[in-house]
């Protein structure tokens, strides 16, 4: 995948290699590149998955390249590797797989239901009309009053089945914990985007 700075137009092209080694990708990369009426020569960086294994062919390739163009700089892909690192986390903190357990519950339990997931619209909206006419919007602290309220709906329904799974979701959701834990995220995740933002630009 590559980037023409003039159109701004990404490129992506899919190779079929008959074998790995360092040579043979680094003359389909360049009859790619040539194809496309571009000079090898003005390559910039290059940078490869940050979930490869950097070592070998992988490693012979980029030196190639920085041999043949002076400012082919290797760029590794940190902003990947933070993704990656994000992924794991959760799954090693048992607060965390216990919320997203609980969220993902939530979620299924509304969406499940047309007639559920209309209720909860109906409720958001009347709840933003009354936060602009108060000028106080505070988004989250209503949306999960306006899940509370579905919920609490199906607590006071004669289904026992539906009532058996708002039971295990409703008290975990209203705990400190859980309130704390998705205040965290939402924050925590406004930074990291800048970040994953920040580190795709070269420094």
């Amino acid at each position: 995948m590559f980037l023409m700075h003039d159109s701004n137009l990404i490129h992506l092209n899919l190779i079929r290699f008959l074998d790995t080694t360092s040579l043979t990708l680094e003359k389909a990369i360049c009859e790619v590149i040539l194809h496309h009426c571009l000079n090898v020569d003005d390559i910039r960086d290059q940078g490869y998955d940050g979930a490869s294994n950097m070592l070998g062919k992988w490693n012979d390739l980029q030196a190639l390249f920085a041999k043949k163009v002076q400012f082919a700089y290797y760029v590794h892909c940190l902003s990947h590797c933070l993704q990656l690192t994000l992924g794991d986390i959760p799954k090693e903190l048992f607060l965390f797989v216990n919320f997203f357990s609980y969220l993902i519950g939530i979620i299924n339990l509304v969406a499940s239901s047309s007639k559920r997931h209309d209720q909860l619209r109906d409720i958001e909206a009347s709840h933003v009309a009354e936060l602009i006419d108060s000028a106080s919007l505070n988004s989250l602290m209503w949306m999960s009053d306006s899940i509370c309220v579905v919920l609490q709906d199906i607590i006071k329904s004669d289904n026992l089945t539906q009532k058996s799974e708002v039971d295990g979701i409703y008290d975990p959701m209203t705990i400190v914990e859980f309130v704390f834990i998705l205040h965290f995220m939402i924050e925590m995740l406004g930074i990291i985007a800048d970040l994953y933002q920040a580190l795709q630009y070269k420094s």
